[in-house]
């Protein structure tokens, strides 16, 4: 086999190998908390179980028209929350088998989509339907950002991986392998900008394979949230400058994301979330004083939300899994060293569309927090902002004009090195709060358990697969996906012989 054609098959079994090891990686968040731990999980439950309507044994009558009757552990699975120290053993103690609830997506405050795909999974056990819907949305995520991978040209793999990797520990990874809405926005936050900007400059059957997904990317993260919809516009709209030229051709193109904005202000009606904040139904306000001295607080503080999807002063679950600092410092230190390195490609048109979403970014949580007169911490989370931050990395990591996004080896291996660090604390940290709880020190997951899941694998067991499987996708896609993996960096030629000092770096054959 000649050189090239090594290097086509280890390309090849690298793109195949990913996403295995990143489905197992999810698995083990999936595994990695109980039911009821992802944020307002007993909403989110209670809406997937009652998205059919009623149903006997699975969402029936109340003794209150505004109320359901489903599984206890659906109602009531949190009986652990904002206690870190008390592990989820409280649910193994006995209790009823259904339990009535108010909470739920009854009056349409959420769209439709999410509830009712769930709702396909659901069976007369609890625990097995609840992994199961984990799972699903993990292979979902990987399913659509890999198919979108294959698609792009190999010189745009970068931003894809580099731009979800970069922007997901902990909080997004935590969120994408569980049963909330969040977890489809942080696909269609990660995969829809890139999808559309792949489609918007290829040709032939990439081009219809990369438009189809950026428009299945949009209606599932605009079908699960109406803050997601907002985001989606956002998305094709970076797409379509960082892309743009002044042809005929190209505007025809742009047809689709077009289409892609409308279909998303039609999702936007079908949830209230946004309207609801505006409106007023959030509550009565909590700061006083003028309206410049609020907004003055706001702006001080507004930052700590950014921060909070790495880890920052904020924590999992239902922000009771503090993340220590080994996990937030070197998560936070490779987001913002992958935006400044993007800065160094850089055109009129990127400069806007990195502007855009940045001031999107910020503006939209300001003018909520300042309009309802609620402080940094109340009603708006970091997960609302995630899809956003996704979008925002993967902006700064397109390549524009002839400039070509480089780091170093170096470089590289610190960013590889810091989000398995990370990943691996983070999970350790999550699956600790809900075996024993966080008054029982330790490394070793498996000693004192005080819950688990009722399957072979340990806690102990889960930790370290899951650790391995997210580092050996990192490894694989620095070889993959890192500009510097493309180039034949050797000192001699493939027949023995030096190279001529005037000669340049060749890329290497693409798939």
């Amino acid at each position: 086999m000649n050189p090239t054609s090594r290097r086509r098959a280890s390309s090849i079994v690298r793109l195949a190998l990913i996403p295995v090891l990143a489905l197992i990686a999810l698995a083990g968040w999936a595994l990695a908390s109980p039911v009821g731990a992802s944020p307002d999980d007993d909403y989110h439950l209670t809406s997937i179980w009652c998205a059919d309507g009623l149903q006997n044994g699975v969402c029936e009558k109340a003794a209150t028209p505004d109320a359901r009757e489903v599984p206890y552990l659906v109602a009531r699975p949190t009986c652990y929350v904002f206690h870190a120290d008390v592990s989820a053993s409280c649910q193994l103690v006995k209790h009823p088998l259904d339990a009535s609830t108010t909470r739920g997506n009854f009056e349409g405050q959420y769209p439709p989509f999410f509830y009712a795909t769930m709702r396909t999974f659901v069976t007369s056990d609890v625990l097995s339907s609840v992994v199961t819907m984990r799972i699903v949305n993990s292979v979902l995520f990987v399913g659509l950002a890999s198919l979108v991978c294959w698609l792009l040209p190999p010189r745009r793999r970068t931003t894809l991986f580099w731009g979800i990797a970069g922007s997901i520990v902990p909080l997004g990874i935590f969120i994408i392998a569980s049963v909330n809405p969040s977890s489809w926005a942080l696909l269609s936050g990660g995969v829809l900008f890139v999808a559309t900007a792949g489609y918007l400059e290829s040709a032939g059957w990439r081009k219809i394979g990369l438009g189809a997904t950026a428009v299945v990317t949009a209606f599932m993260g605009g079908g699960a949230r109406s803050d997601a919809a907002i985001y989606a516009v956002i998305a094709v709209g970076a797409a379509v400058l960082v892309t743009v030229q002044w042809n005929k051709r190209f505007w025809l193109s742009a047809l689709l994301p077009l289409g892609i904005a409308a279909m998303s202000a039609v999702l936007f009606r079908l949830g209230s979330q946004v309207e609801g904040a505006i409106s007023g139904a959030w509550g009565p306000p909590h700061m006083q004083g003028s309206t410049l001295n609020v907004a003055f607080r706001t702006l001080i503080q507004l930052p700590s939300l950014y921060a909070g999807s790495f880890g920052v002063n904020w924590g999992l679950g239902w922000l009771d899994t503090i993340m220590p600092a080994i996990v937030w410092f070197p998560a936070f230190a490779v987001f913002l060293a992958l935006i400044f390195a993007g800065l160094r490609s850089m055109n009129l048109w990127k400069g806007i569309a990195l502007s855009g979403v940045a001031l999107v970014l910020f503006v939209i949580p300001f003018y909520l927090l300042v309009h309802g007169r609620f402080p940094v911490g109340e009603q708006i989370q970091p997960r609302y902002l995630t899809p956003l931050i996704m979008v925002l990395l993967a902006v700064a990591l397109w390549q524009v004009g002839g400039t070509v996004f480089r780091l170093t080896r170096v470089q590289w291996w610190a960013i590889v090195v810091s989000l398995a660090v990370a990943n691996s604390i983070a999970l350790h940290e999550n699956i600790r709060r809900y075996v024993t709880g966080t008054d029982v020190p330790g490394f070793n997951l498996s000693s004192h358990v005080e819950w688990w899941w009722p399957i072979s694998l340990s806690p102990m067991w889960a930790w370290a697969i899951g650790s391995v499987a997210f580092a050996g996708a990192l490894v694989l896609a620095l070889l993959e996906f890192s500009p510097e993996a493309r180039f034949r960096i050797g000192r001699r030629r493939v027949d023995g012989t030096a190279p001529e000092p005037h000669e340049e770096l060749r890329p290497v054959e693409a798939l």
